[in-house]
């Protein structure tokens, strides 16, 4: 968990003239943990957002953010005043309530005589546990006092709970000064109105049992909660239950505090369970669970069910690097992979999108940077036009979590997932260590999706990178009348019959040698030669992963514009060979590329395939030479273009 630098005041003090004892907790953009009388529990933060105020002395810039599960809590000795200092957020537009004891504060009974901040003042609050929580949403605690008004009462003792892990029978000693015990087996605090202790009772593995002491609130208090968990010995453990949604499994078993082991290849190995994780594959499983002093369970086989191979065209990653932000819509950067993408935050006031802790993406042995909305928060990532989505990958943690939380993402592009929040919750629900090489993986398979996608988290704020399969529209490919044309595109793609493909894998300053591209495709991001008939063609998008055979000395250019390198080439035709002439300036298109080289004093550069250049003048009229294109098919009556005869390529003009 992110660790916060701790600024908290804690005062037990008798006032001058007064016998008022006053305990004070004190918020101010640090932790303040659980101290001495005061205690904090559940997930928060703390956020400048709130207004900042100015109470009993102390400047006040960032309280405690309140989360859902957040409760401040203190037991009281003696009748007492309790004062809450809430910080206001008006840039909202309102203020969210926050509850004392359960029950919402009146907004409209605070003090707003300090500017920033609601100061409610609660009277004759009685002796016993209190607590603060939130109400109708986000909202920021300062601070809380609590000053005695009546007599100090005296705390019962808590009582002790005694099992018997043969039998589960729970015995419970008295308390000196108690009315009565009460206590519960279903996992409730006990309350004076709960069972009566008067005997010792028998309870099944695995319950838990509370009790409290009842004081007679004139000279003793309520004691604090007893609980115990009943962990039977001798007993046969129970089998594991296998719950899975495409490919995430998780599993448990009804025996606490058992151990839970599962195997991938038949039993021959096993691998002990800790939290849900994720398979690509469909795969028979196998589970037990075994616990000290306890006959182990049966083992269990059960066949996962993963998402299948869908058809695609390329896989992208899209971490936080790859958009531009702007409150809560990103925009994919140009020449990049989310290039085309947009991702927006829908329904949330005063929230933008940010980055977080990066993360490692298994599929592509890399990291991201993780891009982090609010809680809760429905995301849209609309496609480029034409583009097809087969299948969803999020890679993802939750933002300081607690180990109670049960959150993953609750709906996909409207499907309803809130059932397997629970059944399947995440593996990296929380602030494991090693959440950034071993995130939660949840997949989701899509149907050729066009236009959107939606998806929405399970009430927390999650943070995430995108994995999306898409069958992405072919690249047009355009060669003129000239025979040649320069070409770059962010993504690979095959090169199309009829087109040849070069890089320029070296220069000497006055020649380029071009090489040609072998395998079939143009890796992604790369700058090209390509000669052909004049013809637009159609190149699929790939994902091989194709590389070059050696360095590039073309650039890849992606938006209309002039290139930043100082000097540049661009390809052109001259006496109908295609030469590489220095750049004045101008618009280079989209799509193309441009040459960089060593430092050359030349305007122009001639061009070497191989070891055969282009200035070829004439062909020696040879009955005996066969023509054949760059694809190796015989041509009857060659014309311009770029031809093998006898094994050499040669330039007819």
């Amino acid at each position: 968990m992110k660790k916060f630098l701790t600024l908290v005041t804690l005062l037990l003090c008798v006032a001058a003239g007064m016998n008022a004892t006053t305990y004070k907790i004190t918020y101010n953009g640090s932790d303040a943990g659980d101290i001495e009388y005061f205690s904090k529990s559940g997930n928060h933060n703390f956020n400048t957002k709130f207004n900042g105020c100015t109470y009993d002395e102390v400047t006040f810039t960032s309280g405690l953010k309140m989360e859902g599960s957040t409760v401040v809590s203190w037991t009281s000795t003696a009748e007492a005043t309790v004062t809450i200092v809430q910080s206001t957020w008006q840039s909202k537009g309102v203020t969210q309530t926050i509850k004392l004891d359960g029950t919402a504060l009146d907004q409209s009974e605070a003090s707003t005589a300090t500017s920033g901040a609601l100061v409610y003042t609660i009277t004759n609050v009685a002796a016993g546990t209190h607590s603060v929580t939130r109400g109708s949403g986000e909202s920021g605690v300062f601070a809380i006092y609590v000053e005695y008004t009546g007599s100090v009462k005296t705390q019962l003792s808590t009582p002790v709970l005694t099992v018997n892990t043969t039998t589960g029978q729970v015995s419970i000693a008295d308390v000196a000064n108690a009315t009565k015990i009460t206590y519960t087996t279903d996992g409730s605090t006990p309350t004076a109105s709960s069972d009566t202790y008067s005997a010792p009772f028998v309870v099944a593995d695995g319950v838990t049992v509370k009790a409290i002491a009842i004081g007679d609130n004139i000279s003793y208090i309520n004691s604090d909660v007893a609980s115990e968990t009943v962990i039977l010995t001798g007993i046969t453990i129970a089998d594991p239950v296998v719950k899975q949604s495409y490919g995430t499994v998780a599993l448990s078993c009804a025996s606490p505090n058992a151990t839970i082991e599962y195997s991938l290849d038949g039993g021959s190995n096993w691998i002990a369970y800790s939290r849900a994780f994720t398979l690509t594959t469909n795969t028979d499983l196998k589970a037990r669970a075994s616990r000290t002093g306890c006959t182990a369970s049966a083992v269990i086989d059960a066949t996962i069910t993963a998402v299948p191979a869908n058809a695609k065209t390329s896989t992208l990653v899209m971490g936080y690097g790859a958009f531009t932000a702007s409150g809560k819509v990103m925009t994919g950067i140009v020449g990049d992979v989310a290039e085309g993408y947009t991702l927006t935050m829908l329904t949330e006031q005063d929230k933008s999108w940010s980055s977080r802790n990066s993360i490692t993406i298994s599929s592509i042995s890399a990291t991201r940077t993780t891009i982090c909305g609010s809680n809760g928060v429905q995301c849209r990532l609309d496609l480029p036009t034409g583009v097809k989505a087969t299948k969803l990958t999020l890679y993802s943690y939750v933002n300081s979590a607690t180990t109670s939380t049960n959150s993953a993402w609750k709906e996909v592009n409207g499907e309803n997932l809130n059932s397997v929040i629970n059944d399947v919750p995440m593996g990296a629900f929380t602030d494991l260590g090693d959440y950034q090489s071993n995130p939660d993986i949840r997949i989701f398979p899509l149907d050729n999706v066009e236009g959107s996608i939606t998806f929405t988290n399970g009430g927390i704020q999650t943070c995430f990178v995108i994995e999306l399969d898409v069958i992405e529209p072919d690249i047009d490919m355009t060669i003129t009348s000239a025979g040649w044309a320069s070409f770059s595109s962010i993504k690979e793609v095959a090169i199309p019959a009829g087109v040849t493909a070069y890089y320029a894998s070296a220069s000497d300053g006055s020649k380029v040698t071009l090489s040609e591209i072998t395998g079939g495709y143009i890796p992604a991001k790369t700058g090209v030669i390509i000669s052909g008939d004049a013809n637009t063609y159609k190149a699929n998008v790939t994902a091989t992963g194709a590389t070059l055979a050696g360095s590039n000395l073309l650039k890849p250019w992606y938006a209309d514009g002039t290139p930043s390198d100082a000097e540049y080439y661009t390809l052109a035709v001259d006496a109908s060979k295609p030469v590489f002439k220095k750049s004045t300036g101008g618009t280079l298109a989209a799509g193309k590329a441009y040459l960089v080289v060593p430092s050359s004093a030349r305007e122009s550069l001639d061009i070497n395939f191989g070891e055969e250049t282009t200035g070829i003048n004439a062909i020696k009229e040879n009955a005996n030479n066969r023509y054949f294109n760059l694809q190796g098919v015989e041509v009857a009556q060659p014309t311009k273009g770029l031809y093998i005869v006898n094994g050499k390529k040669v330039l007819v003009k």
